[in-house]
């Protein structure tokens, strides 16, 4: 079943976007993820049954969101997801998937402590500079 992959690029793409200071679009993706994730059916069995417009009539899904899994469910994968990925570093991506740390946080580090990776993370910990930033302290 791909609901699990397709609400992950979903989260992901909403992660990047919250990164990249777009207003709206990262809640949409994550309302769309929540909605995929919490289907009964496989989402390539609706996507079969009923195309595009079979995929926009689940709660959340729009025509744009629509067709990223329209993309994802035909060729395995997201051209805007790829692209956004190269807009960030690649450290604010590891730093992401640091329990308690999201997007917001994890590039504020990599763009106000210049921490690219956990290491440097647990570095900046022991000499105490995170608590010295506003919203982490």
């Amino acid at each position: 079943m791909k609901n699990q992959e397709v609400a992950a690029f979903l989260y992901e793409m909403a992660d990047l976007l919250e990164i990249l200071n777009v207003a709206w679009k990262p809640n949409a993706y994550r309302k769309a993820a929540r909605t995929i994730e919490s289907l009964s059916d496989p989402i390539e069995d609706i996507y079969e049954k009923g195309s595009k417009k079979a995929l926009m009539e689940l709660s959340g899904i729009g025509e744009n969101i629509a067709n990223k899994i329209e993309e994802y469910l035909t060729t395995g994968k997201v051209k805007e997801l790829r692209e956004l990925e190269k807009k960030i570093p690649a450290g604010v991506d590891e730093l992401m998937h640091v329990q308690g740390l999201g997007p917001k946080k994890a590039w504020r580090l990599y763009h106000e402590l210049k921490i690219r990776n956990v290491k440097e993370l647990e570095k900046a910990a022991k000499e105490h500079r995170i608590s010295k930033l506003e919203g982490f302290g």
